[in-house]
């Protein structure tokens, strides 16, 4: 397997980068930086900081009249929802009106209205979507990496890349086959402090979430849209098996919003599905997904 090309790019107010190995160098690069084109695209979709966005399109007109999506759109909004509900409010886009009112957004799109995704109408058969009420705003900041770095492990597949690992700003990331020529797989140390669990991942996403990233005015970025306040000492892991297909896929994209909810609940909740891995920081210790007091250092640890 040849030496790895390792390309980057920002967007969603990170560095994402892209590490490919292949034998022709310049179908590694071609392949780099189309994945890297598609994730500065979703950023151009995704952005509620930028009033010309789909999404700040649908903030503002979505309440007017039903507003049509694309397979990809409607996928990640669909996943949104199946996540707010099966974590019972603890992930939910639609907090965008309450961090406009704590300062987290300077750009307000039409802010102010209610919290809850249940606001958010989508109609599988026309393949549409309306907000319920007037004032309700939308943000993907908790999936838009995840989702991006999914859209961009499939033009790396398309591209005929077997293996190669993107990431964004560390947080977020997906694995594609093996790190090296061995076999061996791709060594993730999931969090930043000394006793962050160590995984070997491939063909895996995985996504670390903790509220002590970015603070404005003493508030964190990550709320809890039910009320209450989150643990600025928590942090959240969580990883998964990528399945290839037909269908859209969105492993990165789960494991975003996964464990956004997960440091908003402080616990791995029930509706979480067991085909995810994940561990949790409470209290300085980390506990993985059965909740046990292990201190999940070192490589491979179960």
């Amino acid at each position: 397997m040849a030496e790895a090309l390792r390309l980057a790019s920002f967007a969603m107010g990170t560095r994402f980068e892209v590490v490919v190995r292949h034998g022709d160098i310049a179908h590694a690069r071609a392949a780099g930086e189309a994945a890297l084109a598609e994730i500065e695209r979703w950023h151009d979709l995704l952005s509620i900081f930028d009033r010309s966005s789909f999404l700040s399109f649908v903030n503002a007109h979505a309440y007017e009249r039903a507003i049509g999506l694309d397979a990809e759109q409607f996928a990640l909004l669909s996943l949104c929802r199946e996540v707010w509900r099966a974590s019972g409010g603890a992930f939910d886009p639609t907090i965008a009106s309450e961090m406009v009112k704590l300062g987290l957004h300077d750009r307000p799109q039409s802010g102010g209205g209610p919290v809850g995704f249940d606001a958010i109408i989508l109609d599988e058969s026309a393949r549409t979507i309306r907000l319920a009420h007037e004032g309700v705003s939308i943000d993907l900041g908790g999936v838009a990496k995840g989702f991006a770095l999914d859209r961009a492990a499939d033009v790396l597949r398309e591209c005929g890349i077997e293996h190669a690992f993107i990431h964004g700003g560390t947080s977020s990331g997906v694995a594609l086959g093996y790190a090296e020529e061995q076999g061996t797989p791709w060594r993730v140390v999931l969090g930043v402090d000394q006793d962050a669990p160590c995984r070997d991942l491939f063909d895996s996403a995985y996504s670390v979430s903790s509220p002590s990233g970015r603070v404005v005015g003493g508030t964190h970025h990550i709320l809890d849209p039910r009320g209450g306040e989150v643990g600025l000492d928590r942090c959240a892991a969580v990883w998964c098996g990528m399945r290839f297909g037909p269908s859209i896929g969105v492993a990165a994209a789960l494991c975003d919003a996964w464990s956004t909810a997960m440091v908003v609940l402080g616990h791995r909740p029930s509706g979480m599905p067991m085909t995810m891995d994940s561990a949790v920081r409470a209290g300085g210790v980390w506990r993985d997904q059965r909740n046990t007091l292990d201190r999940l250092a070192g490589a491979g640890a179960a």
